[in-house]
């Protein structure tokens, strides 16, 4: 899911730099400014909002770490 969203801001980022050499003052400082926020999407904001997604989505299927209940022996019956 990662390598996804990564290359969609790859492709993207290519694209505003595209507009870097138009000349027009307004494009330019668009294309700076997108090429920034995919930047800090990219290396700050995804690893930890995919991480808390996936923590999250785990929790809500009632496995905690993949371990689910059939997994879990009850130590007590092995006397």
């Amino acid at each position: 899911m990662v390598g996804v969203v990564l290359s969609a801001a790859f492709i993207l980022g290519g694209t505003c730099a595209a507009l870097i050499p138009s000349g027009v003052m307004t494009l330019i400082q668009v294309a700076f400014v997108l090429i920034i926020a995919l930047l800090l999407l990219s290396v700050a904001a995804m690893p930890v909002f995919l991480t808390a997604l996936k923590q999250l989505a785990s929790k809500l299927n009632g496995s905690s770490n993949g371990a689910t209940s059939k997994n879990v022996v009850d130590k007590s019956s092995h006397i």
